[in-house]
């Protein structure tokens, strides 16, 4: 509310108090929602993630059941093959986190 006087126009104490308590007050709203939005947004990245990964499992599963014994033995083959490749990556990253290096 704006009190008429001489020169410059002069506000209202309670009125400036209100907008700056209404501007927190939006602030604080927007920032709840936003972390709300933000930790619905983690579960359905995870869920996808989850979801991705059992489509997988099941394709595999399915043709490990339906091949034959050289499927089997390549797929067996493969899956030594990359555990070989990888275990190294995962003890020196387990070796950093636990400090045992």
């Amino acid at each position: 509310m704006v009190i008429p006087g001489d020169g410059a126009p002069s506000f209202d104490r309670r009125y400036i108090s209100g907008l700056i308590v209404l501007v927190f007050a939006l602030g604080t709203l927007t920032l709840v929602a936003f972390v709300v939005s933000l930790f619905i947004l983690c579960l359905y990245v995870l869920h996808l993630a989850l979801n991705a990964v059992i489509e997988i499992v099941a394709a595999l599963s399915s043709l490990y059941a339906g091949g034959d014994s050289i499927v089997k033995l390549v797929f067996w083959l493969v899956l030594f093959f990359t555990l070989y490749k990888v275990s190294p990556v995962i003890a020196g990253r387990l070796r950093r986190a636990f400090h045992l290096v």
